[in-house]
């Protein structure tokens, strides 16, 4: 198995050196009160920047879990694992993966004693890859969390704390569509970056599109409302350029400082060469379920493909 090992927690209660991994049968510790961590590098400008001092990365409080069939190729394990986020009582949100092909459950844990506070499956769906792609998990400032789903669904737990409140879902392109057709959608759709979430709750992703489908979709970002509402532009419109077919793999999208632009990675596949290019985009602030209209051309920049 891989593990994660918790060595340094906002706001950490108590651990002793040494410790061995959790079992599902330690009671939680009680809340500690701290900053949250709330995504990929903590908030949406991926700062990674933390209000707190780090504890003594010699000493290991916990551990548990996070991939139950690692799988290797030649000696080589290619998997990329989701950053946990940590609320602000303290609980540690992480995602596991079950299976050596995929599947993945989501486990809020105590950050003082690793005990299980709530574990919840996802019916996500890996996309097609190389190496497997990291699945993460993405809180509010309000405490909400976010997961992703099959289909280009996300699951969504309104307190990540607490073990009561079933999870529900949401849909960028409209449940009405998705229920009209949840296995073309499953088999076609895929979220294939981390998420990020702004100060006023709206989850930015990246999702990959295999083949035609109801509602239209071609691969591109997306972005959901705290309500809910969904809006999506495809990743040729965005960069105003045909040859840009995807959003790049594992690559969080990022805000700029004001909150006025979003910045993703594109990829342009050709036969036998690619390229990617950093696109930035002002947001668009509607909440219709349609494409946005294009920009203006924004300025690139190259470098080489590596996945």
């Amino acid at each position: 198995m891989t593990w994660l090992a918790v060595v340094a927690l906002a706001g950490c209660g108590s651990g002793g050196a040494g410790a061995s991994a959790v079992s599902t049968s330690v009671a939680p510790a009680a809340p500690v009160d701290g900053p949250a961590w709330f995504s990929f590098g903590r908030d949406a400008q991926h700062s990674a920047n933390s209000p707190i001092a780090t504890q003594d990365l010699n000493r290991i409080a916990w551990s548990t879990s996070l991939d139950l069939a690692p799988t290797r190729s030649g000696g080589e394990l290619l998997v990329h694992y989701g950053s946990p986020v940590v609320t602000s009582h303290n609980t540690v949100v992480l995602p596991v993966k079950t299976g050596a092909a995929g599947g993945y459950r989501v486990e809020a844990r105590s950050g003082g004693n690793g005990g299980l506070i709530w574990s919840s499956p996802t019916d996500y769906r890996l996309p097609p890859h190389n190496w497997v792609p990291s699945y993460n998990v993405a809180l509010t400032a309000e405490n909400r969390l976010y997961f992703p789903a099959a289909g280009g669904k996300l699951t969504v737990k309104d307190d990540a704390d607490a073990a009561p409140g079933a999870p529900r879902t949401v849909v960028f392109y409209g449940a009405g569509a998705y229920n009209a057709a949840p296995a073309a959608f499953d088999a076609s759709v895929f979220i294939n970056t981390p998420l990020t979430i702004d100060a006023q709750g709206n989850v930015f992703f990246g999702f990959l599109v295999t083949a035609a489908n109801p509602a239209g979709l071609a691969s591109g970002i997306a972005r959901v409302d705290a309500d809910g509402n969904g809006i999506w532009t495809s990743a040729a419109t965005a960069a105003a350029d045909t040859a840009v077919v995807k959003v790049q793999m594992n690559s969080a999208p990022a805000l700029s400082p004001d909150a006025k632009t979003l910045r993703r990675r594109q990829c342009t596949c050709r036969r036998r060469s690619g390229s990617r290019r950093l696109l930035a985009r002002a947001r668009q602030h509607d909440a219709r379920r349609q494409e946005p209209r294009a920009a203006a051309r924004p300025g690139v920049e190259r470098d080489r493909l590596d996945q």
